[in-house]
């Protein structure tokens, strides 16, 4: 039932953008109704992302969630996430740091997929951390792969919440309506696709780090 309304879903939804994107072509820039169509087409994006977190998490129950890893530099998916999320960072008043060696080597990924877990994490950090703080993302060469890192200086994880958050629908405040609670949950769900681990350090006031590790390509070993 969730995958087949998750998947008619879309059909409405690619309606709605296609004819917000024709009603932004005649519109003066900068005007009322042109911000207006922008907000409707980052709320039809937001719903894509909801519908496609659903259909993942429906993957994940079935066994069916799968990835295909390819040779990729590391610093690659790094600097490609920094590209893409910096704006986003920067819209609610944070800084988005990188901290990485230019020699990490190549990883195994499917670099969409990686980039969700990265859009993920990051995504939680921003939603967790006040105004002026600073999210980091990390990689360096530990477990033998390569470990990354999503590093915020919000206000960390209780304790007693940390072997949860990465369970299906779970939710730190039950007040909280900035998601349903997938994000997380998906990200390990990629991960481990991908033969790595993904776990949580927290210290309850002093921010909170997540890392996942993937496995180092062959010709990089060999070198």
């Amino acid at each position: 039932m969730l995958g087949i309304v998750a998947h008619d879903l879309r059909n409405p939804l690619g309606t709605i953008k296609m004819a917000a994107g024709l009603l932004d072509e005649g519109l003066a820039p900068e005007s009322t109704p042109r911000k207006h169509v922008a907000i409707v087409r980052r709320a039809v994006d937001r719903m894509n992302r909801l519908i496609g977190d659903l259909l993942d998490a429906k993957r994940m129950e079935n066994g069916q969630l799968t990835v295909e890893p390819q040779p990729v530099a590391a610093l690659a998916l790094l600097t490609d996430a920094m590209d893409m999320l910096r704006s986003v960072a920067s819209g609610h008043q944070l800084e988005l740091v990188l901290d990485a060696p230019a020699d990490l080597p190549t990883v195994m990924a499917d670099s969409n997929r990686i980039q969700q877990v990265l859009s993920n994490l990051v995504g939680n950090a921003i939603k967790f951390t006040p105004p002026r703080g600073c999210v980091t993302m990390k990689g360096d060469r530990a477990m033998g792969g390569v470990r990354f890192a999503v590093c915020d200086t919000g206000p960390g994880i209780p304790a007693e919440q940390v072997p949860n958050v990465f369970a299906q629908f779970w939710q730190a405040s039950k007040t909280d309506k900035r998601g349903i609670g997938l994000g997380l949950a998906i990200a390990k769900g990629i991960v481990e696709a991908h033969n790595g681990k993904i776990w949580v350090e927290s210290t309850f006031g002093a921010g909170a780090a997540f890392y996942f590790t993937l496995p180092i390509a062959r010709e990089s070993t060999q070198r």
